[in-house]
Order: C-alpha cells, then structure tokens, then sequence
C-alpha cells in the first residue's frame, strides 16, 4: 500500500536586529530593533513581481538563491485568508509570509533514474555546465511582526542562510539580523498527558570519573567512557515509568554533586491523535505536521500549506508570548 502522508517536523526562530552600538535610533536600550517592515517590503516586491523579471542572489562562491514561489495571508483570529497575487496589500494587517527558497549550487550535479528501465539506460545526469547546479527546496513562513520564522530543520536553506538572503533582498540595508530559537513551556508533566511514546533520543556527557561508583552510571565509568548517545524506539512505552526514568537522569545532572552533563532530551510521541515533540533541555518549540504526498513525492505546494498549518496551530501561544513582551518578539 503506497502511503499518502509523512511526517514533517519544524523549528521556530524570532529574528531581530541588534547593534553595539549605543543611542542609535529605532534600538531599545540593549540594541535590539524589532522592525522588520525592510524584509516585509522587500518580501512585498518579490510578490508583486513577474516571474520572468526574477533573477538569484548569490550567497557564496558556489550558492545562489531565490524565491520561486510565494503567498501572502491576512491573519484574523484563528483563520488566514489568502491575498491574490498582484492587488493591494496592507502592511498594517497582521499576515503571513508563505514561500518556496530554492538553493542552487553550482559544484553539485543531479542525478535522475527511471526505475523501469535498464541500470545503463536508465541514468541521466543535469547540471554538468559552469553555471548550472542541483537545487534543493526550503519551505518558510515569515510573520513580519512578531518576527517568527518557521522552517524544516536540516533543509537547504536554514536560518543563518535565510537571513543573509533578507539582508541582500533589502539592499543591504538591513545589518545586524541575529536569530534565536523560540522557548516553548514544556516539561515532565507534558509527557503524562501523551497516549504514545514513539521514541527517546538522549545525549549525556559523564562527568564521573570512579570506576566503584555503583549507581546508575556504573556501565558507564567502568568502561571509562565520557559520552553517550542513545535512541529507544519501536516498543510501547509505560508512559509513567519512561517519565520517571527520565526525571533520574534529569536529578543526576543537577545540583551541586551532579553526575553528568544532559545535552539532550527529546521525545517524541502522540497527543489526542497528533504527533508532539518535546524538548527537556533547550525548551525549543517545535512542531509536527503530516504532509499529503503527490504520486509518493512531497510537493511544494503541499509544503507551504503545511508550514501556513504549523504557525496556524501555534498562533495563540505565539500571540501570547508577543504580548507579554510587549509587542517585542516572541
């Protein structure tokens, strides 16, 4: 049975700008400006353009950008309204920025293989000229206000790249971008509520160095190891005696007498039918979202309705984070 659906996951950046500078116009008192209204702009000028007036921006020797395809919505409540590409747009409105960034690079070929046929026969490869390149696709969602960036993690284009790419769509205006990543109030008592545990990926760093110690990190010094990663997944999971597992290693790297370092805690598991994924060590939001797949491929279209889905069903713990900082971030 071909499946029509795969799961996608998304990070969630604010983005900012940020001086040393000290009394510089439009900062507040630590640097930090929150107008983006030069990105919007810039954003605003790509929608409104033809596509064959568009050209790339190079990003490095070998890598070039560029927005191939691009929508804007109205936020009302708890509904986007979509805007029609080439009539008037209010900046004023809260909305979203919904699009496509391809990435090309030029020291890369693609390689294409049509299954059915001979492995000889079969294989074409594109990209051989100087400048050409295999390209790959990062869906983004953009909200100019608030200054929240949703993207895949580990795509083409991430944060750092998307924002060297605003500061050349605004024409160099737009100096000192800084990102950070968006703090979600998760924790032990979240994972209680889930119906499933579908896997754990710990990381933890030793800090023990007693090979008689008997407690829980025994194995680990009597091996004389410092590191360990580990994934557990493909089992049904007690919840209430995976939480206290975890919260033994949670009290093992705290207090003055701490046994290891916790770099990592993620879980991953089903809540009233929906994938989560909660973060125990950097707090990070993150989101889920099942993709509908087109002949078993994951389409672009399909992907920025995706993304528009994720930020939609984080809006209200979005909003409320950008209210209590007074309009300044999330």
């Amino acid at each position: 049975m071909v499946q029509n659906k795969v799961s996608k996951k998304y990070d969630f950046f604010n983005i900012y700008r940020h001086t040393k500078r000290k009394g510089v116009e439009g900062f507040d008192e630590d640097g930090n400006s929150y107008d983006l209204s030069l990105i919007d702009e810039a954003l605003l000028n790509r929608f409104n353009k033809i596509p064959s007036s568009l050209t790339l921006t190079k990003l490095g020797d070998s890598v070039y950008v560029g927005i191939t395809n691009i929508s804007c919505y109205y936020l009302d409540n708890n509904s986007a309204n979509v805007i029609s590409q080439g009539s008037d747009v209010d900046l004023t409105q809260e909305h979203l920025w919904v699009f496509n960034i391809e990435k090309v690079n030029t020291n890369d070929e693609a390689v294409v293989v049509e299954v059915t046929q001979q492995v000889d026969k079969g294989r074409t490869e594109y990209g051989s000229e100087q400048t050409q390149g295999a390209a790959k696709d990062t869906v983004v969602c953009f909200n100019p206000q608030n200054g929240v960036v949703i993207l895949p993690p580990r795509s083409g284009v991430g944060i750092s790249r998307l924002l060297k790419f605003f500061y050349h769509i605004s024409e160099g205006q737009l100096r000192g971008l800084y990102d950070s990543i968006i703090i979600d109030d998760t924790n032990l008592n979240n994972i209680l509520h889930m119906s499933t545990i579908t896997d754990l990926n710990i990381r933890v760093t030793n800090l023990v160095d007693d090979s008689n110690y008997k407690g829980s990190m025994s194995t680990f010094n009597s091996i004389k190891n410092k590191k360990m990663a580990m994934r557990l997944y493909g089992g049904n999971f007690v919840i209430a005696e995976t939480v206290r597992w975890i919260r033994n290693i949670i009290n093992l790297g705290s207090g003055e007498n701490k046994k290891l370092n916790v770099d990592k805690i993620v879980i991953n598991g089903l809540h009233n039918g929906e994938m989560q994924t909660i973060d125990l060590v950097t707090n990070r939001m993150v989101a889920n979202d099942d993709v509908k797949l087109v002949n078993g491929k994951i389409i672009i279209s399909e992907m920025m309705e995706s993304v528009k889905r994720v930020y939609m069903a984080n809006k209200t713990k979005l909003d409320i984070s950008h209210k209590l900082k007074g309009g300044q971030g999330v």
